[in-house]
């Protein structure tokens, strides 16, 4: 492996950790947006098919 390729995967690395990064925040703020409908989404998630999480999608 070149210094070029090892360059290369810590930048890829690097940008791969700030998505996960994003994503967690992301994920924070729609935990607080639906928190306030946490009883009419555990109704929902009663029905056949229809799992938690999937107010996300």
């Amino acid at each position: 492996m070149t210094d070029h390729h090892r360059f290369m995967l810590k930048t890829i690395l690097r940008k791969i950790n700030r998505i996960k990064s994003t994503i967690a925040e992301l994920d924070e703020q729609i935990e607080k947006m639906v928190e306030e409908y946490n009883g009419i989404l555990e109704l929902l998630e009663t029905i056949p098919g229809v799992g938690h999480g999937w107010y996300y999608c």
